[in-house]
């Protein structure tokens, strides 16, 4: 049986929204950089939650570079982004605390997610 989202599934998880915009606190990024800084997200994980956060209107495209052959675009915090942002320490430990709480409740031998033997 699968655990977690289903393949394809366009829901992202708070927790990782919060830190995806950490990515984009100290100014505007391209995906390049965001993949480059961040071990955490792989490039499909950054298109989803950048589009996402498009979505939702906690990033926008603050230029795109002209030279080149793709053009790279790059995305900055808005005013909600930044304020949600600025609700939480620079560096919250406590998201450390809280994925490591969600993963022990997983690794229950009988969770909802895994079902009892017979």
């Amino acid at each position: 049986m699968r655990e977690g989202r289903p393949k394809g599934s366009r829901a992202c998880d708070f927790l990782e929204v919060i830190r995806f915009l950490c990515l984009f606190r100290k100014g505007a990024r391209n995906v390049y950089q965001v993949y480059h800084e961040s071990r955490r997200f792989d490039i499909k994980k950054i298109y989803r939650y950048l589009r996402y956060c498009l979505e939702i209107r906690l990033l926008e495209v603050d230029h795109v570079e002209t030279s080149g052959f793709l053009p790279p675009k790059y995305y900055r915090l808005t005013e909600m982004g930044r304020v949600l942002i600025e609700l939480l320490p620079p560096d919250p430990p406590y998201l450390n605390q809280i994925l490591m709480r969600r993963r022990e409740l997983a690794d229950k031998p009988y969770s909802a997610s895994k079902p009892i033997p017979t």
